[in-house]
């Protein structure tokens, strides 16, 4: 099979062979001394070359059979490095982040992140998921590479699901390497239509039904032709339909306007007083 590190996996208590991963770009050395920082997604297994003199420390991220490792250094004239050791907590990460944060706007998400110092950072990749578990990449931003300055990042998801999405960065470095941010959680809380505005055209009072698919307060504003708000409360909503009785013996007839506003999502109805 030549040199190499074999990758062997146990399928039903017995050990099958799946491949070599070689030890650099044209090399038929073998390695010894591995050891494997499961914190990274794929593991990266590091490791010391077998030439006889000038040997190396080399490190492999398992994304497939044909990857090639990564020369971490070389050894000097008249030296040869003989093992390998890693201690969790001692690495830098590869981007240390200081926000992450998501704003919801109508049926957008804008996901704002900053970093104060990156290396070797090639792209952030934006995953969603509805149900914590399976995610997706929605989009990609490209990072700086090597940093050591605040930056700062935006993207905007503009299909916000309806109930909860999940949000995460995949932080992926120029070798391979992968890294996850926090989870945020943001929840579509908009009322599912103004169902019913009785009676229209309408009189001496108003009654708005309003349709929520869970408990969240609304801002209920009642609007003329020229943008002056008449009349302004906020209700809490209760899951399912919701009455909201407005007097307009006030007002003059002619056009206005109702705007539901939960959540910073907005629904607009034309109703006439007569």
């Amino acid at each position: 099979l030549g040199g190499g590190v074999q990758k062997w996996k146990r399928i039903s208590s017995v050990w099958t062979y799946q491949y070599t991963l070689t030890t650099g770009s044209g090399s038929t050395v073998g390695a010894r001394g591995l050891t494997v920082n499961w914190n990274t997604s794929p593991a990266t297994i590091i490791a010391v070359t077998t030439e006889s003199t000038l040997n190396r420390v080399i490190r492999i991220n398992d994304t497939s059979a044909t990857v090639t490792a990564v020369t971490i250094a070389t050894a000097s004239a008249n030296t040869i490095f003989r093992g390998v050791t890693f201690t969790p907590g001692t690495l830098a990460l590869p981007v240390q982040f200081t926000t992450f944060n998501a704003v919801k706007s109508n049926n957008t998400v804008a996901l704002n992140w900053a970093t104060a110092s990156e290396m070797n950072n090639d792209r952030f990749e934006i995953e969603k998921s509805s149900d914590n578990k399976n995610f997706v990449t929605i989009g990609d931003v490209k990072g700086a590479g090597n940093s050591s300055l605040t930056l700062n990042y935006t993207f905007t998801d503009m299909n916000l699901l309806n109930g909860t999405s999940y949000y995460r960065l995949k932080q992926i470095d120029l070798d391979g390497n992968t890294s996850f941010s926090k989870t945020l959680i943001v929840t579509n809380t908009v009322a599912k239509n103004i169902s019913t505005m009785l009676p229209n055209p309408f009189s001496n009072e108003l009654n708005i039904h309003v349709n929520s698919s869970v408990n969240t307060p609304a801002t209920i504003e009642l609007i003329d032709m020229l943008g002056k708000v008449h009349y302004s409360v906020v209700e809490l909503l209760s899951s399912g339909d919701n009455k909201i009785n407005i007097n307009t013996q006030q007002l003059n007839n002619g056009i206005y306007f109702v705007r539901v506003n939960i959540n910073g999502e907005v629904t607009t109805q034309k109703i006439i007083k007569r």
